[in-house]
């Protein structure tokens, strides 16, 4: 299963548009005396007690690299610096404290409104005014839906793995296979979609892998 994932990272890598799509990652070079634009993520947090948001580039570990940012009657915001469309990561503080992050990856390619919700409610997370961050959810979600069946399957037979019923050998070829089919449809969406997104979904890929 290793090799195969990183025989799919290697081939994707080698895709000629991954270069230009790098390239758009890289902030602009700041021009002494000019007045630097910013991009907001500004948006609400619906419920839960945080007083924070966590804040990290999506590549990076965020207990390692990371912004604070206070909720004030459930409003937040934060400025970044514009030309940086890398994704980042939003993290109510008490999924961070609780070792429940749940991520929430937001694109900065423009000004985005954000509605966050903790814990087991983050399904219910929503985004405006950023495209590339809807395409990164969509992709995602399509991908989790025509896998759906099969997911709750192998969910179902760990349970009774648990439970002494079923071998763990079974429930882990069957697992290894929908990992294996899940990576079949991540790299046929990034072959046919040379975005942001896809530059993402690899990035993804080298740090969970």
């Amino acid at each position: 299963m290793k090799k195969f994932i990183l025989l799919t990272i290697v081939g994707l890598c080698s895709a000629p548009w991954l270069s230009s799509a790098s390239a758009q990652t890289i902030k602009k070079t700041p021009i002494l005396g000019a007045i630097q634009e910013n991009v907001m993520i500004s948006g609400e947090l619906i419920g839960g007690k945080s007083n924070h948001i966590i804040v990290s580039k999506a590549h990076e570990h965020p207990y390692s690299h990371q912004i604070v940012v206070s909720v004030i009657d459930g409003k937040f915001q934060l400025a970044l610096p514009a030309g940086d469309s890398e994704a980042h990561m939003l993290i109510p503080e008490e999924n961070f404290d609780a070792g429940f992050l749940r991520p929430f990856v937001v694109f900065v390619d423009e000004n985005v409104y954000v509605t966050l919700h903790p814990s087991e409610r983050y399904l219910e997370n929503t985004t405006l005014g950023s495209p590339l961050t809807d395409e990164y959810h969509r992709a995602k979600a399509d991908i989790e839906q025509r896998l759906s069946k099969r997911s709750f399957e192998v969910d179902s037979l760990w349970k009774l793995v648990e439970a002494g019923k079923v071998m763990e050998e079974e429930a882990a070829k069957k697992d290894s296979a929908l990992g294996a089919d899940y990576l079949t449809l991540q790299e046929a969406y990034i072959r046919e979609h040379p975005t942001l997104v896809s530059y993402q979904l690899i990035k993804e890929l080298l740090i969970t892998n």
